[in-house]
């Protein structure tokens, strides 16, 4: 039993480390909740400006006024000029036949700049990793965009939080790692499926738990 659901990052990754299986009541595992992926999303555009599944998951996370339409519009013209859909908003000087709006490639633009920005900071500061993405995720908005939604029985910023020592964690154990191997060891993670039968350990909040769970 925890006090809040962002304390199960690091009972999870033990857990899975140790190959004993566990299922999460009244939640969902770590890796998999909305604002986890948002900004895993973002750290793997971070190292794979190809990746066309993470630009799509945030092309509009934070709020930035891209409709389906701006985004068949940008998927279209990807498609023209055979590059990613990052590529595209990345170097759009080098791309003028396109009908994406003028205020969707601006807010996009700007995006794009801060996340290269990024990019240069972290190819030269392995160790500040955890500080850098934080003051990346702030910029773009994102801390602001998931207050807007809060849930009272889920602290999302405290999971935004809680990756971010995540990252601290594993730079430490393992000093010789690339950004790209802690994102492959994760998408493992975040794989797993949850467990329905046999023994496992049962997670769960103090306010979940009533004690009606158990046989016994």
């Amino acid at each position: 039993l925890y006090r809040s659901s962002y304390m199960t990052r690091a009972l999870e990754a033990e857990l899975a480390a140790n190959r004993i299986p566990y299922r999460i009541y009244g939640g969902l595992r770590f890796y998999q909740r909305k604002e986890v992926k948002d900004v895993f999303a973002y750290f793997r555009l971070l190292v794979n400006e190809k990746d066309d599944v993470a630009f799509t998951r945030i092309v509009n996370v934070p709020r930035r006024g891209i409709g389906e339409t701006t985004q068949a519009r940008i998927r279209a013209a990807a498609e023209r000029y055979e590059v990613s859909q990052y590529e595209l908003i990345r170097d759009i000087e080098k791309y003028p036949d396109n009908e994406i709006p003028k205020g969707a490639l601006l807010s996009l633009k700007t995006m794009s700049e801060r996340i290269e920005e990024t990019k240069a900071k972290l190819a030269n500061n392995y160790e500040a990793y955890s500080g850098i993405l934080k003051d990346f995720i702030t910029d773009i908005g994102y801390y602001a965009y998931i207050a807007e939604d809060e849930n009272v029985d889920e602290d999302r910023a405290g999971n935004v939080n809680a990756l971010f020592d995540d990252i601290t964690n594993f730079i430490q154990k393992n000093p010789e790692s690339t950004f790209d191997e802690y994102l492959q060891n994760i998408s493992l993670l975040s794989s797993q499926d949850d467990i329905n039968g046999g023994n496992y350990v049962s997670l769960m909040t103090i306010h979940v738990a009533k004690g009606l769970e158990f046989d016994n």
